[in-house]
């Protein structure tokens, strides 16, 4: 039986909010009501949460997002001369791929290693910069080592992979592994 999709209409200004209600930080940390509405969709069982926004509104929304992302690159670590960050995504809307990407963009000479546990369903992204990729860290060889781990697969280019895994348990385990290749690259 195929999983629900929820369908969230969340078009215009709110009138009596004055504003996007839907991207504005609702916390200390920048959340928004969005990051929530994901998170409870998922945890109720809904496979996939696709926003309806008027298109006038699509780049506030992305402003949010970029602003969200302004907020997590400040918890990367250095690793053997690269900003790296290593981070479990389970609320962000649309694709890994893309966030792994912007993240790793707006952090110099980076590596974005990114786990997503949904459904119970494993994946890990990586996005490496060009410096990365030169030094012969590559988004692949990460992600399908991370994804042998875990009793999953996958792989990709050198500078963005995605791969799923199957062992939920062995997760820390496939992060310390990508930790040690970086270290030692």
């Amino acid at each position: 039986m195929k999983k629900p999709v929820l369908v969230v209409m969340a078009a215009g200004m709110g009138s009596r909010y004055g504003g996007l209600k839907q991207i504005d930080p609702i916390d200390k940390e920048g959340h928004i009501i969005m990051d929530f509405s994901i998170y409870d969709a998922v945890r109720a069982g809904f496979e996939k949460v696709v926003f309806i926004i008027k298109k006038e509104n699509e780049q506030a929304k992305q402003k949010a997002l970029q602003a969200e992302a302004d907020a997590v690159i400040q918890r990367s670590e250095s690793l053997n001369g690269f900003n790296v960050l290593f981070m479990e995504v389970n609320n962000v809307d649309g694709n890994l791929k893309e966030y792994a990407e912007t993240l790793r963009n707006k952090l110099e000479d980076s590596i974005v290693f990114l786990t997503s546990n949904v459904n119970d369903k494993l994946t890990f992204v990586c996005a490496c910069s060009k410096k990365a990729v030169n030094a012969g860290i590559k988004a692949g060889d990460l992600v399908k080592k991370a994804a042998e781990v875990t009793n999953g697969k996958g792989g990709g280019r050198p500078d963005i992979a995605q791969a799923g895994g199957k062992d939920l348990d062995k997760v820390t385990e496939a992060i310390n592994l990508v930790k040690e290749i970086i270290k030692n690259a």
